[in-house]
């Protein structure tokens, strides 16, 4: 068995739903990423901003390198019943701690073989979504998600560069075509024309990356979301034939009510939430979330939960329970 029949049959056996090859002396064009920065599309994700050339140039991560081998690796499942919505992809345990292991596993098979290799799972300064489409994984669509025909947008993208000359695939034709689905379905019209996504207004990053007070023009259009956004991803057409993932450690863990996350202590939080995705926002852009959420959904039962954050909390934490309080007692028939 060649190495590259032997890494597919490999990473069927992992749970892995493509493996595409694209060469590592690629390149992209700087503009559309400057043009973004320009426009504060990051909003105050400085990291994005840095290491433009190595993103334009991803051999100069690891020059060693002669393929880029690109993997998918599925994490739909159904969302459970409770208040407070978690992202699909956070349900479990944190993605790169699974991923990195089973690349891991095919990086073994051509270091075995004499071939230098280093995994990655959106861990490095990496244009992954671009370098997915060039090895025929995908088109980019209008989302900026990676659409594959055969798997819709539900999985995650991991990379192992290698010393090892493999077959490349070819890009594949993007069939969005007319299909506008993912941007009517974006609560915050974040999504902007050619691909660009306005991180200020995104609800995934409101709930994740951004460390401060979520802005009142994009509270209520939260709605019920305690930690990212599904709604341009799940909207996908392409998802007709996606099936639920089969790796355990994706499993939707059983996690406090959004009332009780705002009783939580620092130790309870590492406790419940250690080795998940949420872990890394920390407890208190977590509960501010969850104050948002209850102004939204909450009722008069859920204002003990609040007024204890207006009680115990810092000025940030206790004017997002204030407003969720005057937002449930408005709803107050």
């Amino acid at each position: 068995m060649n190495m590259y029949n032997q890494l597919q049959t490999k990473a069927r056996e992992l749970g892995i739903c493509f493996l595409h090859v694209t060469q590592a002396h690629t390149t992209f064009p700087y503009e559309p990423l400057q043009y973004a920065y320009n426009h504060g599309y990051h909003a105050d994700m400085k990291w994005l901003a840095e290491n433009t050339h190595i993103r334009c140039n991803p051999h100069r991560i690891a020059n060693f390198a002669q393929s880029i081998i690109v993997c998918g690796l599925p994490y739909y499942q159904p969302l459970p019943k409770r208040r407070g919505a978690i992202a699909m992809y956070a349900l479990g345990r944190d993605y790169h701690k699974v991923f990195k292991k089973k690349l891991h596993i095919l990086s073994e098979i051509l270091q075995n073989a004499g071939y230098e290799s280093r995994c990655f799972v959106d861990t490095a300064p990496i244009l992954e979504r671009p370098i997915a489409e060039k090895a025929g994984a995908g088109w980019i669509g209008k989302s900026s998600l990676l659409v594959s025909k055969e798997h819709g947008v539900l999985f995650f993208l991991g990379e192992i560069f290698t010393a090892c000359v493999l077959p490349y695939h070819t890009p594949q034709k993007n069939k969005c075509s007319s299909c506008t689905v993912c941007i009517q379905a974006c609560p915050t019209n974040a999504i902007l024309p050619n691909q660009y996504i306005d991180a200020r207004k995104c609800i995934s990053y409101l709930t994740i990356e951004h460390k401060g007070t979520i802005p009142h023009a994009y509270r209520k259009a939260i709605g019920h979301r305690l930690y990212g956004c599904d709604e341009c991803s799940v909207s996908c057409i392409y998802n007709s034939f996606t099936k639920p993932t089969q790796e355990p450690d994706f499993a939707a863990r059983n996690y406090p009510d959004v009332g009780e996350i705002l009783l939580l202590t620092p130790q309870q939080f590492t406790h419940i939430f250690a080795g998940s995705a949420i872990h890394r926002i920390g407890l208190e852009r977590l509960q501010r979330n969850a104050c948002v959420v209850l102004g939204n959904i909450g009722t008069e039962d859920d204002i003990p939960f609040l007024e204890h954050i207006q009680n115990n909390s810092n000025p940030m934490l206790a004017e997002h329970a204030d407003w969720a309080i005057q937002a449930i007692r408005v709803k107050k028939p």
